[in-house]
């Protein structure tokens, strides 16, 4: 709705206050993230994670779209209209999730609220084709445990303050390289018109931005495989090297086809880092810190895509630009590479950890029958039954499918 009210508002300090308040919709983005990744089976988490990363990259184009449509020197850079097209879709969002998205179940038992819980687990197993009451029987309950509570001060505490800081970094330098990557290509290929009207070049944008679809299969088949470490390295090493060397021949006037390859190249890597870095955090932290400490990363992140129109739209030659953003993800690789591997591992495993944690349990009991077993995850803190475990068995979803 703030969105929507920018494209009337008559003032700039109107127009900041909106978008001031547009930023705390863009925070909840990490909620329905957060609460997918603790309903899926640690062997397939990542992948199907990543998956839902299309969407990302098909709003992405649909707003290359509407650029098309409203801006530049033939439609009389119509921004209003732009802003309002790109708004609406957040509706839909709005409806969807209202409708669709569960509670966390992890939440819910740290409540007290574990029949609740367990209605949610129901009904994922019912939507992936499984008998819920043969996955979670009527006679199951969940073991009560001491609630944690969990604050922003929480987030510096000895066992999460390397973590925290190592995160935070690490989004604010990759979402100032992912944004600063977007703006430096369509910097490249926009060009003034005769009226002072800037004319884009939405071919070229278009096909770079295409890139990320590539960016996010080639981190669904290789997140599993090598690493959520590894392929962050990789991918935002790869990525500064790209966008370096597209401001270097842009510099020196080359080819427009050469500079859209380079581009493309960089769309491809910086999505790919992107992406498995919203995987990795959100499997890092645990349940009571994982919905605070991935908001404010993302936060962080949103400050490293503020600063980053200053310095790459900032009228800097391409040389020292090219300069800059490799600086950045040199950046990124370092921080990122201080983080723990989560991959095939439950959920928090990764993070901080005290020596309090352990091994949790959950009963099942229906007169005689008896049925206690481990639960062996260190997120649970609200004493959920180890999803990942219960839905890996053989009469649960399987890898590929989850729980979702």
């Amino acid at each position: 709705a703030f969105g929507l009210t920018v494209s009337v508002a008559r003032s700039y300090a109107v127009v900041l206050g909106l978008y001031f308040m547009v930023g705390f919709g863009v925070g909840g983005l990490t909620v329905p993230f957060d609460i997918l990744a603790e309903l899926l089976p640690a062997k397939s988490r990542g992948k199907n994670l990543l998956l839902i990363e299309y969407f990302w990259t098909i709003g992405t184009l649909m707003v290359v779209f509407a650029a098309k449509m409203t801006l530049g020197p033939e439609h009389g850079d119509n921004w209003r209209l732009f802003v309002a097209l790109s708004s609406l879709p957040c509706f839909t969002s709005i409806i969807l999730g209202y409708l669709f998205v569960p509670e966390s179940p992890r939440w819910l038992a740290s409540q007290g609220r574990c029949e609740e819980a367990l209605d949610v687990l129901r009904k994922a197993a019912a939507v992936n084709g499984h008998d819920a009451q043969e996955t979670f029987p009527l006679y199951m309950q969940l073991a009560e445990e001491e609630e944690e509570h969990c604050n922003f001060a929480d987030l510096f505490r000895p066992r999460w303050l390397k973590t925290i800081m190592c995160l935070w970094g690490a989004w604010g330098l990759f979402a100032f390289g992912y944004y600063g990557t977007a703006m430096a290509i369509t910097s490249i290929f926009a060009a003034e018109s005769k009226d002072d009207v800037v004319d884009f070049d939405f071919g070229a944008i278009f096909v770079s931005t295409s890139a990320e679809f590539i960016g996010i299969t080639l981190a669904v088949f290789l997140v599993e495989r090598s690493g959520r470490i590894p392929l962050q390295i990789a991918s935002y090493g790869f990525a500064g090297l790209s966008v370096f060397c597209l401001c270097v021949f842009a510099s020196r006037g080359y080819s427009r086809n050469f500079l859209v390859a380079f581009g493309f190249l960089a769309r491809i890597f910086e999505m790919s880092g992107s992406c498995v870095s919203w995987t990795s955090t959100a499997e890092i932290l645990t349940t009571e810190v994982r919905t605070t400490g991935h908001s404010t990363a993302n936060a962080v992140a949103k400050i490293g895509a503020f600063v980053a129109p200053f310095i790459v739209q900032g009228r800097i030659p391409l040389m020292q630009m090219g300069y800059v953003m490799l600086a950045v993800h040199a950046g990124t690789v370092i921080l990122v590479s201080q983080l723990p591997e989560t991959a095939g591992g439950q959920l928090g495993r990764g993070g901080g950890r005290s020596d309090t944690e352990g091994e949790h349990r959950h009963e099942s009991v229906n007169g005689d029958h008896s049925d206690v077993s481990t639960v062996d995850d260190a997120t649970m803190n609200g004493s959920l039954l180890a999803t990942e475990e219960a839905f890996d068995n053989g009469s649960a979803p399987g890898e590929d499918s989850g729980i979702l």
